[in-house]
């Protein structure tokens, strides 16, 4: 090391590097992605509810986040959400081997089991666990939350994928429109949020189309309406002048009761009275 010949010291041994900086292990970066809410960072519990952008939140929390936007202090990154209407709730599918291996994991020691512990969700499909290690995508129309290669497996067997339904849950027409859950990159982040533009767009038209067309043939109903009390009204009227001449008397209706009869003045009885009727006379004339 004294530069007499003895040794030859290496650059590693004279020249000291910049350490690079820790970084976070990959299992507990996937593990606070997929297993926390993108809101209140706590565990996922059902139910659970998705945005345009595909993540994931606790209903809970995105009810209090709609109440209140301040409550969390995340509101910019989560301007999108303005309503329940830009939330989706996923159908999850429970993990069979997940609590085995949570209990497993959970005798390493929290910080391990919360990074090493199976997700207690998986693809109905293929039963691939989702943890972050898988694409997951879901279709908007149902919420069924299926891994990316169990799709791409029944959507080159399909001829059209537009009409193609949900393979878990049967919702027609499922396929046309999927979203990524938790995109990573910010490729998938933009691709993301270019779709959301579209589909709101689509969604809006679609309302207003709706709109119209239950105005269009609703019309046609409320005039019906309106012309069968007139008709009603008219048919009542000239039913009660044929049935009523003028001139005739309810004394000579057979259809009347001898009670009603006898409390007209046009009755047997106050015509033979002395004084006049006691409806215009006296109220105790027949006590």
């Amino acid at each position: 090391m004294g530069g007499d010949g003895g040794s030859i010291p290496k650059r590693i041994e004279l020249v000291r590097s910049r350490q690079k900086p820790e970084q976070v292990a990959k299992e507990a970066e996937l593990a606070a992605r997929w297993r926390h809410c993108q809101l209140s960072q706590e565990l996922l519990n059902r139910p659970i509810v998705a945005c345009h952008l595909g993540r994931m939140y606790n209903k809970t929390a995105a009810l209090e986040f709609l109440l209140d936007r301040e409550k969390y202090g995340t509101s910019g990154a989560f301007e999108h959400i303005r309503s329940l209407r830009d939330l989706r709730e996923l159908k999850l599918a429970d993990n069979p081997e997940g609590q085995e291996k949570a209990a497993s994991s959970s005798a390493a020691g929290a910080g391990a089991a919360a990074a090493s512990a199976a997700s207690p969700f998986a693809c109905p499909l293929s039963g691939v666990e989702m943890n972050g290690r898988f694409r997951f995508v879901f279709p908007w129309s149902c919420g069924c939350a299926l891994a990316e290669k169990a799709v791409d497996q029944l959507l080159k067997s399909a001829p059209n994928r537009q009409s193609l339904a949900c393979p878990s849950c049967q919702q027609p027409d499922a396929m046309s429109d999927l979203i990524v859950l938790n995109p990573a990159t910010d490729a998938e982040v933009a691709a993301a949020s270019e779709a959301m533009v579209a589909r709101k767009r689509k969604l809006r038209q679609e309302s207003k189309s709706n709109k119209s067309s239950k105005s269009a043939a609703a019309a046609p109903a409320a005039a019906k309406r309106k012309q069968q009390p007139a008709e009603s009204a008219s048919a009542s009227s000239t039913g009660s002048k044929i049935a009523r001449p003028s001139g005739s008397s309810i004394q000579n209706n057979p259809k009347a009761s001898a009670a009603l009869k006898s409390l007209l003045t046009s009755s047997k009885e106050a015509k033979a009275q002395d004084k006049a009727h006691w409806v215009t006379f006296n109220p105790g004339y027949f006590r």
